[in-house]
């Protein structure tokens, strides 16, 4: 089973080419300092010839279950997704025309990629999957109580000795607006 998508392969075939891989994918290969881990990585590619000349179109599916740091506590949180992909890969554009180094990007190109070799990793094609699928942040509950910024202790599983940080006086105002707030919602 490889790893990689040849566009040879597709160019030479009457149909379009199935590639499926289960992924051992190192979560310091990606992007996001945040994910722990990532497991049951499994991706299925249907890579056919695109429209213009040397343009291949990668459609698929992409599933995989990880474990992301909660952005209040660090404690692993799992997170699972399973999405569909459709990519366009086209030659780079150096190759095309090496006088106009600069390409402007339409709206269409959106889902357009650029390769100068003639295959393409399916780790990369699953990073950025993994990328697209990710929230911004995520919390294991809404309640978390995140660490300490004194001593690092996680509140959530222990009350810390420190004492609470002193207000700042030029915030005193807001800090009664609140307080009125909250009396008022009672």
């Amino acid at each position: 089973m490889s790893n990689f998508i040849e566009l040879k392969k597709i160019d030479q075939a009457d149909e379009p080419v199935t590639v499926e891989a289960v992924l051992d994918l190192n979560p310091a290969d990606l992007e996001h300092d945040d994910i722990e881990s990532v497991s049951d990585a499994k991706i299925v590619v249907i890579g056919s010839k695109g429209a213009g000349a040397g343009e291949y179109l990668l459609q698929g599916r992409f599933e995989f279950k990880a474990a992301i740091s909660c952005a209040r506590c660090l404690e692993p949180v799992p997170f699972a997704n399973a999405s569909e992909f459709a990519v366009t890969f086209r030659p780079h554009p150096s190759a095309v025309a090496a006088d106009d180094p600069e390409v402007e990007i339409e709206e269409g190109d959106l889902d357009v990629e650029y390769y100068s070799e003639p295959q393409v990793a399916l780790e990369r094609l699953a990073g950025e999957q993994i990328e697209l699928a990710l929230p911004m942040r995520i919390v294991c509950a809404e309640s978390c109580q995140g660490l300490c910024p004194r001593c690092g202790a996680n509140r959530n599983r222990e009350e810390c000795g420190c004492e609470p940080e002193p207000v700042d006086d030029r915030l005193q105002a807001l800090s009664a607006l609140r307080d009125k707030l909250k009396n008022e919602e009672k």
